[in-house]
């Protein structure tokens, strides 16, 4: 020490021309004197961060023991406990930034850990400090050799062997506040497991829960703040926990200084339940329930008129394959045809928060999407069936509901399929040879037009005696032209046997009959058929027979006729003589 002071003289007594040496580079603090003041700085931030730690638990078991004992005994109110709670919070950020976090952040270097142990015992005269800041090249080591700084390290490590650095932080603090934390939180831990589940709710209402004090009857409600509709009943509901008394009571606080008490005993098939039901309600009021030495607290409920429309504008949009324009309907008119839209804009009396239209007859409702403040608008699509009416409901801005909605009659018209009927041939089965062609003669028409008119036939080939009939091939169709607007609904169309495939031949039947399918394409399409007739191929030979055969059968009906007309001349004559 006595060459550094020499050093320093040194540099004091230099004249302003003394000449300027280099700064000396920084020299690495030996690890014999690095490693003890970096366990100290350790020990130092565990140490101050645990003890800020364990004052914070100690804080908290105390202030929620202390408020608990409070609030049972005075019953805070809510806004009370609000700043019970507030405070708590403050003192426990106060503990945790003065105590953790500026520990925490605030980085302790080598310099200020050596001053603490310098400060423990001066009668190291500065030897670990100026080895320190000789390390880190301060201003003062501008001179000298390495081999006297070497020297300053090997003193400074002689004077702090002996040394126990664990003395510079005592460990005292934080044990006394581990211990004061631990007897606290071991406390009010037992003291909440004697005293549940009172302790629990105790422990809820620090943190602003809104239940009652406990007693040995705890009030549950089961409603709380309500608005209805003004006219309706509401029942107001509490259930008993723990001890359940026989009877109850509701106090009821009307807006005009009324006061009602009345006395509730438990449901039938509930016996924990006690409820009260307020008929027609017309004005609001407050109300707690009184269960034992339990009480709830205090609600309210608050009596609105329910929304109703004040104006409902319907129209109805046909399906496009009507060709038909909208059309404005009224409530009371709603007869509609089936595949129709019915679009709906409802105005309500008050602010709406939803509006829907209530189809009877229809599980699902149709959700209206809000237009404005009290406008509604949407679209009910009308099914083919099973709907009979339609109601809107309404919901105001506040929840309340609309009520005694009127249901509006709907009657649905269903788009009826196509009329079709052949009127030529008239028989049910005609032979024909192969080279026939038979004129097919038929009416075809439908409300909204039709889109396919189509004659279709089936060949069924003949039989042979012992053997099972083959199947016959599928239907086939041919494409009959509609008519234009103006054409009518009588068509006439030439079945050419012998266009028609695989190839007829003697003894094959042709079944025909006429379809019509109109353009429904939402709830159709719609189809009608005639009649099924046939068309039996034979021989001309046989064609002829079978005309010579109805000749002479119109013959004979011929001569009957005749021989009945003479019989009936002379009978009269006969009977005219006697007169």
């Amino acid at each position: 020490m006595q060459a550094l002071r020499q050093i320093f003289n040194r540099k004091k007594s230099a004249g302003p021309t003394a000449v300027k040496r280099p700064v000396r580079e920084a020299t690495a603090l030996p690890s014999y004197l690095r490693r003890p003041l970096l366990k100290l700085r350790r020990r130092y931030g565990s140490l101050a961060i645990g003890q800020g730690a364990a004052m914070m638990v100690f804080a908290i078991s105390v202030l929620f023991v202390a408020q608990g004992l409070v609030d049972w005994w005075f019953d805070v109110p809510w806004f009370g406990r609000l700043v019970f709670l507030l405070a708590d919070i403050l003192l426990l950020a106060w503990i945790y930034w003065r105590r953790i976090d500026r520990v925490r952040r605030k980085h302790l270097d080598l310099a200020n850990t050596a001053l603490m142990v310098e400060r423990k015992w001066p009668e190291l005269r500065q030897c670990l400090i100026t080895s320190v800041e000789l390390a880190d090249g301060a201003g003062y080591s501008t001179s000298g050799s390495g081999a006297l700084v070497e020297k300053v390290f090997e003193h400074a490590q002689q004077s702090i062997a002996p040394l126990d650095f664990n003395q510079v932080v005592p460990a005292k603090p934080f044990k006394r506040w581990a211990l004061l934390a631990g007897l606290a939180m071991l406390g009010s831990l037992s003291l909440a497991a004697l005293t549940r589940p009172e302790s629990s709710v105790l422990l809820a209402r620090i943190l602003l829960s809104r239940q009652p004090l406990p007693t040995k009857t705890i009030v549950e409600p089961l409603t709380q703040d309500m608005i209805v509709a003004s006219g309706n009943d509401v029942e107001i509901k509490a259930r008993a926990k723990g001890v359940v008394p026989s009877r109850g009571r509701v106090m009821v606080w009307y807006d005009k200084d009324q006061t009602q008490e009345v006395s509730l005993y438990p449901q039938p098939g509930a016996g924990d339940v006690f409820s009260y039901t307020a008929a027609n309600l017309q004005q609001g009021f407050k109300y707690a329930f009184y269960l034992g030495d339990g009480k709830s607290p205090q609600f309210t409920v608050s009596v609105r008129v329910p929304p109703v429309i004040s104006s409902l504008q319907l129209e109805q949009v046909y399906p496009e394959y009507t060709k038909l324009p909208s059309k404005k309907r009224v409530p009371s008119d709603l007869s509609l045809l089936a595949g129709s839209r019915l679009k709906i804009q409802v105005t309500s009396s008050s602010l709406l928060r939803s509006a829907t239209v209530v189809l009877q007859g229809l599980p699902q409702p149709v959700q209206l999407k809000l237009d404005g403040d009290k406008r509604a608008s949407g679209e009910v699509p009308v099914p083919a069936k099973d709907l009979t009416g339609i109601s809107i409901h309404l919901v105001d801005d506040m929840g309340v509901k609309s009520v005694n909605e009127t249901v509006y009659p709907v009657t649905i018209i269903p788009d009826n399929p196509p009329q079709v009927g052949m009127t030529e041939p008239q028989g049910e089965r005609q032979t024909v040879t192969l080279r026939a062609k038979p004129v097919l003669v038929f009416n075809a028409n439908d409300d909204y037009g039709l889109s396919k008119l189509n004659v279709m036939f089936q060949l069924i080939p003949p039989t042979v005696p012992g053997q099972e009939a083959p199947p016959p091939p599928p239907a086939r169709a041919i494409a009959v032209k509609l008519n234009d607007a103006n054409g009518g609904t009588a068509y006439r169309y030439q079945l050419d046997l012998s266009s028609l495939a695989p190839s007829l031949t003697e003894g094959w039947s042709v079944d025909y009959w006429v379809e019509a399918i109109d353009n429904n394409n939402v709830t159709g399409p719609g189809i009608s058929k005639t009649e099924r007739k046939q068309l039996a191929v034979v021989s001309p030979e046989e064609k002829q027979a079978e005309i010579f055969e109805r000749l002479k059968q119109n013959a004979d009906a011929i001569d009957n006729l005749s021989n009945t007309q003479q019989k009936i001349s002379n009978e009269v004559g006969d009977a005219l003589q006697k007169k």
